[in-house]
């Protein structure tokens, strides 16, 4: 697995590349160890990782609630609001690649609502719909 070139918590953009998911219930990442239940994997760009990262920006412009907060070639976070304005998730996703200039590589995520201490799941429930809207 590659990790990013910027210490983790590191400030690009006015945002900070994916870090582990606080601990508490809140939060998935696939940035942190495979036994952390805040775990969730990463996406496998098979072929062309880039063309599934621009699916997943089209995917994530559609939905509801959406405000998107950052748009690089390599990273793209955004919020998400709930039913109860005041209580946002924000994620970010952010491409690995295997090789500098590979055209294989990982998405990584990191799902997170801002204030309260339990989401329901629904963190991990969006991370696995957009794996799944992906995939097909």
């Amino acid at each position: 697995m590659s990790t990013p070139p910027h210490a983790p918590g590191s400030q690009i953009g006015g945002l900070p590349y994916i870090t582990p998911a606080r601990r508490s219930p809140t939060g998935v990442s696939s940035r942190v160890s495979p036994s952390d239940p805040h775990f969730i994997e990463p996406l496998e760009g098979d072929g062309d990782v880039e063309a599934m990262f621009h699916k997943l920006k089209m995917l994530v412009r559609g939905m509801k609630r959406t405000t998107v907060r950052e748009d690089a070639p390599d990273r793209f976070a955004f919020a998400v609001g709930g039913r109860l304005p005041r209580f946002p998730d924000i994620c970010h996703c952010e491409v690995a690649r295997t090789a500098p200039g590979a055209s294989g590589g990982q998405i990584h995520f990191k799902f997170e609502a801002q204030r309260g201490v339990w989401d329901l799941g629904r963190n991990r429930r969006r991370a696995e719909i957009l794996r799944i809207q992906l995939r097909s």
